[in-house]
């Protein structure tokens, strides 16, 4: 990795944050070149996070079933059926 004092082995890790939420929706970590050019990478990461929810059936109540409708939540749950 090139830094200013020379070449040394090292790493960039980035994090992308959900703001509102404060969790981690996406990370990297990589061995050479700036920073600037994982931009892209980390919003495809982003975009792959925002994809509707799914979950099993042990999840599924009418109230759980509700909730994303009332909240205009494209989401996906598998029944007992």
């Amino acid at each position: 990795m090139a830094t200013s004092k020379g070449v040394i082995q090292g790493y960039v890790a980035m994090a992308a944050v959900d703001r509102a939420n404060q969790v981690i929706v996406a990370a990297d970590v990589v061995g050479s070149g700036p920073e600037q050019a994982m931009l892209l990478p980390m919003i495809a990461q982003i975009e792959a996070c925002r994809a509707p929810p799914t979950a099993d059936a042990g999840y599924h109540s009418d109230a759980n079933m509700a909730q994303p409708l009332e909240r205009a939540i494209p989401a996906d749950c598998a029944t007992n059926a």
